[in-house]
């Protein structure tokens, strides 16, 4: 966790993610959560109140979950400062998500197991944190729309 949370903080996105051994300075856990049918792990968004896990399953334990931890880490982590899966407005994962910016495969946040941290992640990342609290984002047919709300941990 700790290798996927310097990745983003070398990403200088304007927040930064620290370890810390006292819990309650901590913002979230990382704990084992057993068998799960297709998961390697699973975070929480800002909006969740406490506590806070990161649940990372038996698969994460096996050879091809552990080549792969640090990536898998680097996404969970995405969804912690905010951000949904790639592919959350599509039919595949229909949800009232608003894309901001435009979207890429590989990123970090779909499922590919060729993403990473890609520029376009750190980009948009950027500009969906320099927007102000109480901002309105409106989906492409403006069927919907969000308000922007800051969390602290």
């Amino acid at each position: 966790m700790w290798a996927a949370a310097t990745d983003w903080n070398s990403k200088d996105l304007g927040i930064s993610l620290q370890w810390t051994v006292n819990p309650a300075e901590a913002a979230f856990e990382e704990v084992y959560g057993g068998p799960h049918d297709t998961a390697v792990a699973e975070a929480f968004f800002p909006n969740q109140q406490r506590p806070r896990k990161v649940l990372v399953y038996e698969k994460t334990f096996t050879p091809i979950g552990l080549a792969r931890m640090r990536n898998s880490f680097q996404h969970e982590l995405g969804h912690i400062m905010g951000l949904r899966h790639e592919h959350a407005s599509t039919t595949v994962e229909p949800s009232l998500v608003i894309l901001v910016g435009v979207e890429n495969p590989l990123s970090i946040m779909g499922y590919k197991s060729e993403r990473s941290i890609l520029p376009t992640d750190v980009s948009w990342t950027k500009y969906f944190y320099t927007l102000a609290n109480g901002t309105t984002l409106r989906s492409e047919q403006n069927v919907f729309s969000w308000l922007i709300h800051d969390y602290s941990p």
